[in-house]
């Protein structure tokens, strides 16, 4: 019972702030809401930017590695109230041959009526598994290297302002390798142990009225992905996955913007583990690594301030909850998992609010840092 009330009590603390209006003069914001339509083709026309973000590590699994991330930011045509697109690669080379290549686009076509969002990705690079469950120590740890190739394409039309709808299809190769044989995946005893095909399709509603798809400062982004994978489509894998991402953005007073992510991911049926939701990396739960925690169910949610320093830097302070459960009603308040930090922001273009961050997250029992492109949510 006690569960309960707290778990009704963190969903309706983060349910009202999504409704919460984030200005206090209906006037004030009906005008602002209006100047930003008449302008939305002023603000976001003539974009081109090419962002270059080099980088070097090194890891005992991978020794030295470099690599470096490259988008091209572009809106098609002055006069168009069209919303930017960009064109994105990351790519990684170690030492040890392994490599890691993702490109990615993300297009908005005539007048936004349509968008598109593609990815390629391809990878043979060391992973860490550490179980299944919100529950799992860090003596379960185990590495492998799987050989990856992804496909997705996710294409939607807009049926009302901010409101569209589509059909998604990912193709997803995974070769496992390099295992420990007396270990979990080694001895084959967990769906995806020795890889396969995952083909799945998917349904897609999206509803959008941020007013910048860069750095939002005020508006909504409400997605729900329903995705089907099944060996009718090719699949090694059937199972189901329902996927929720809430999104608010509320302009405090100047360019102080709070920004709030509510995530919930579902999955029914027998999934590869390489395939469950999972916490942590560059953008939910900052501070663990992807996939310390993954299950068949995930819930997680993140606060985050957004405030301008001086020139062309800003700064953010931001923490996170979350589990991932076998079922949904096992999310218990004294097993969530938290994280916290804070980082800088560095304006590329300040006008569009392209930007390049570097931030430090930390959780009960790790950290991290993170240089990237783009806003975490």
């Amino acid at each position: 019972m006690i569960k309960k009330i707290y778990i009704t009590a963190i969903i309706s603390f983060f349910l009202i702030l999504f409704v919460y209006p984030g200005n206090t003069s209906a006037n004030k914001d009906d005008k602002r809401k209006a100047e930003n339509k008449k302008s939305k083709a002023k603000k976001e026309e003539d974009i081109t930017r090419l962002v270059v973000l080099p980088f070097a590590y090194y890891t005992k699994e991978t020794k030295i590695a470099v690599g470096g991330s490259a988008y091209y930011y572009s809106n098609p045509g002055s006069d168009s109230n069209t919303r930017p697109s960009y064109i994105g690669i990351d790519f990684t080379f170690t030492e040890m041959s392994q490599m890691v290549f993702n490109f990615i686009t993300n297009l908005y076509l005539d007048q936004n009526e349509y968008h598109l969002l593609g990815i390629l990705s391809f990878s043979e690079y060391p992973s860490y598994f550490y179980g299944i469950g919100g529950g799992t120590q860090e003596t379960e740890l185990e590495m492998y290297t799987p050989l990856n190739f992804l496909f997705q394409i996710n294409a939607q039309k807009q049926i009302s302002e901010g409101f569209y709808i589509g059909l998604s299809y990912r193709f997803w190769s995974i070769i496992m390798d390099d295992y420990d044989p007396s270990r979990e995946i080694g001895r084959g005893l967990i769906t995806g142990s020795r890889g396969g095909l995952i083909s799945s399709a998917g349904l897609i509603f999206t509803y959008d009225t941020r007013d910048s798809i860069y750095y939002p400062k005020e508006g909504n982004l409400f997605h729900l992905w329903i995705n089907r994978s099944d060996e009718l489509l090719g699949s090694d894998f059937e199972y189901t996955g329902y996927y929720i991402n809430l999104r608010k953005y509320i302009e405090v007073f100047g360019n102080h913007v709070l920004a709030l992510q509510y995530i919930t991911s579902i999955q029914s049926g027998d999934p590869p583990f390489q395939a469950m939701p999972a916490l942590g990396g560059s953008s939910l739960m900052r501070g663990y690594y992807y996939g310390r925690y993954r299950d068949t169910n995930l819930v997680a949610a993140q606060i985050e301030y957004r405030m301008p320093l001086i020139w062309k830097f800003g700064a953010v302070a931001f923490c996170s909850i979350g589990d991932a459960t076998e079922n949904i009603t096992d999310i218990n308040l004294k097993d969530l998992k938290y994280s916290a930090g804070g980082g800088l922001r560095f304006f590329w273009d300040e006008e569009k609010k392209i930007v390049i961050r570097l931030d430090a997250g930390f959780t009960q029992d790790s950290s991290a840092v993170i240089a990237t492109v783009g806003t975490a949510f």
